[in-house]
């Protein structure tokens, strides 16, 4: 017998997971505030009206906002660059040759290297292989 509250048995997916299901579905302001004015908006009073739209103007806005790169992501993609001119053709880059020979600095840690490498494989600017549990990385042609 399982003594665990969270377990549900017979549910395909229970209430108390976070699922697809459940992130579909979940009530944010912008629509609750939809929702106001949809089911009663012949009610309200036009200043309420008004202020509701405008504050579902804001939330437009401020979800659809374009924003500046980070200081850190402007230098990530110095450091993509800079790896992508010092890798050859054909040849074959572990991260610690990685780091051992291109100079990338001294706060470029190994876990660093790997997400930046991961993001330009994601980008097919890079392709990775793998050779006896190794990850080996070479410039994409």
């Amino acid at each position: 017998m399982c003594y665990n509250k969270y377990v549900n048995k017979g549910k395909e997916n229970p209430t108390n997971q976070k699922g697809i299901d459940t992130m579909a579905t979940k009530m944010t302001n912008k629509n609750a505030l939809t929702y106001v004015l949809d089911t009663f908006g012949a009610d309200l009073p036009a200043d309420v009206a008004e202020k509701l739209n405008g504050m579902i103007a804001q939330l437009d806005k401020k979800s659809g906002a374009e924003r500046k790169p980070t200081a850190r992501q402007v230098e990530n993609a110095k450091v993509k660059e800079d790896i992508l001119s010092k890798m050859e053709d054909n040849v074959l880059y572990t991260v610690g040759d990685m780091l051992k020979t291109f100079g990338l600095g001294e706060d470029m840690t190994s876990q660093r290297l790997t997400a930046i490498l991961s993001q330009m494989v994601e980008a097919q600017t890079v392709t990775k292989s793998k050779e006896k549990g190794k990850s080996l990385f070479s410039k994409a042609v």
